[in-house]
């Protein structure tokens, strides 16, 4: 069983990420979505490449990946995850292996910075 802390922190990763994807959409958009007029086959190349760059290179993650996940948001639909399966657990495991490496202090912060998030995102209406 879960115990209520790892929920929170996973729930509360969620809604850190959610407001990431957000803002990165906004600004995706913002710019003039450069890939709207990609067919849908071309802009899944371009998400699978920048995952496989993003995992090779770390941080910081590939504008045109970044991108390319903005004009799937804008257009509703899902980006091909099962073609990228292995590059996100490896992104996943670094993550949480960097998470562990932080001091008490940095831990607390950052714990406290995705508390912030995840109350602002709950108390907002949908």
């Amino acid at each position: 069983m879960v115990d209520e802390n790892e929920t929170f922190f996973r729930d509360a990763c969620a809604a850190f990420n959610a407001r990431t994807l957000c803002d990165e959409t906004a600004q995706y958009v913002a710019r003039g979505r450069v890939y709207r007029d990609l067919p849908e086959d071309e802009l899944s190349l371009i998400y699978v490449f920048g995952m496989r760059e993003w995992d090779r290179i770390g941080h910081p993650r590939p504008q045109f990946f970044a991108d390319a996940e903005g004009e799937y948001q804008v257009r509703g639909i899902k980006p091909p995850y099962n073609e990228v399966r292995a590059e996100r657990e490896r992104l996943f495991a670094r993550a949480e292996a960097a998470l562990r490496g932080m001091s008490d202090e940095d831990q607390d912060a950052f714990v406290t910075e995705i508390a912030e998030t995840y109350a602002a995102e709950a108390s907002r209406p949908n």
